[in-house]
């Protein structure tokens, strides 16, 4: 059972902003998380900070903390029960000792046993320390009241950031020291342990997906629900003309691809559109996601999944302006990239596209014979545009990981 943590930039800056104290002792902070729960995997979704007064403290030093933990608990039991919340007790190391200490030990097992026995429930509790460079590791009680280490703990804010659990199994294969020698085993080992979701695999989405390959990403989860056309093979990587004449399915081609390389990445592809159940719960799990496609309507549905579940997303594009009716005739091409954090301006806000355009794609999309009729009225505004080749693509994706 995989276990992550998640915050926002802000969220994590509050936090840090208070624990390591100008005093240079010991504070403390409360989290209040959703949990998610999945076949294999546990996400805590931090909801509120509490954070504890340094006047509140029994006694702050540079390695000891004691507050009052009865006073600030126990008014928060009825909540975390009734809605199935879970709590993080978070407390500073500013003396840079990365591990939990015995006393950390003796006095989480003692409060979180006690919280345990006083709420109903199938939600996890446990602590967390942050060092003073700001990372974090943090850690559960199980049933048996035993200490399980989380696998992640990830920040989605001006620098995204993640704190992996150094217990995690590496690997070391040649190919692998070869992009360490570029990014340094740190990236490496992040990037080793890191699901990224990748929605639309077919010109931006099929070079995304050979990057993150290549970069040794731990898992990919393929999203897309069209198949193979021959209109797709100047710009769909690692598609034939057997697959457009088969009508194959992108994620499956893709995902064979990944496949066939021998390499370790893992690879899951989903067949459906977004947003729907399966896809949302699917990328709800992932740690990055990368929309890769032009329909508005998943875009926006995109934006909403990364906003709930706090992660960082990259929507990345191409729109290519000519006059369809005069080949060779490009006005205007363009590369987008918008990085989204969960708690700041989303693409509507940004003018990405129109209200009016998104109801437009969720009319075509939900009722086409009512589009149509607003189609003939003149009511819509399709965009004119063409599809972008290998070569404007490919630019947009390395404009992206740049």
């Amino acid at each position: 059972m995989v276990i992550k943590l998640r915050m926002t930039g802000k969220q994590h800056a509050k936090i840090k902003s208070h624990v390591l104290a100008e005093d240079g002792n010991e504070a403390g902070s409360l989290l209040i998380c959703e949990p998610v729960f999945r076949e294999k995997s546990t996400i805590l979704l931090t909801k509120e900070i509490i954070n504890v007064p340094y006047s509140a403290c029994n006694s702050r030093t540079p390695s000891y903390l004691s507050w009052p933990t009865e006073e600030y608990l126990i008014p928060l039991y009825e909540r975390l029960e009734k809605n199935g919340l879970s709590l993080i007790m978070l407390h500073s190391h500013p003396n840079g000792f990365n591990q939990f200490s015995h006393t950390d030990d003796e006095n989480d097992l003692k409060i979180l046993s006690r919280l345990t026995s006083c709420i109903e429930g199938k939600q996890p509790h446990g602590s967390a320390i942050m060092l003073p460079d700001g990372s974090i590791k943090a850690r559960i009680m199980n049933e048996n009241e035993e200490f399980v280490s989380l696998d992640m703990v990830s920040v989605a804010g001006d620098d995204i950031r993640y704190f992996v659990n150094s217990s995690a199994a590496k690997n070391n294969s040649d190919f692998v020291k070869k992009t360490e020698q570029v990014y340094g085993s740190g990236t490496i080992n992040i990037m080793q342990n890191l699901k990224a979701g990748v929605v639309g695999v077919s010109g931006t989405g099929s070079p995304a997906t050979e990057l993150l390959l290549r970069y040794n990403i731990g898992e990919l989860m393929l999203v897309d629900f069209d198949v193979i056309e021959n209109g797709n093979l100047n710009r769909m990587l690692m598609s034939r003309t057997c697959d457009a004449d088969k009508g194959t399915l992108k994620v499956d081609r893709c995902a064979q691809w990944v496949k066939e390389t021998g390499l370790p990445t893992k690879v899951t592809p989903i067949n459906g559109l977004l947003p729907s159940e399966v896809t949302t719960d699917s990328l709800a799990e992932c740690d990055v996601l990368f929309g890769c496609v032009d329909n508005v309507v998943a875009r926006q549905a995109l934006n909403k999944i990364a906003c709930a579940y706090l992660i960082p997303y990259f929507d990345l594009g191409v729109a290519v302006k000519a006059d369809v009716n005069n080949s060779g005739n490009i006005r205007q091409a363009i590369a987008r990239c918008h990085y989204l954090k969960p708690d700041e301006s989303c693409l509507l806000d940004r003018g990405a596209y129109s209200s009016e355009r998104l109801s437009d794609e969720n009319y075509k999309r939900d009722n086409p014979e009512f589009y149509k009729i607003l189609k003939e009225l003149g009511y819509t505004g399709e965009p004119n545009d063409v599809q972008a080749v290998m070569t404007l693509t490919m630019e947009a994706i390395y404009d992206g990981y740049g």
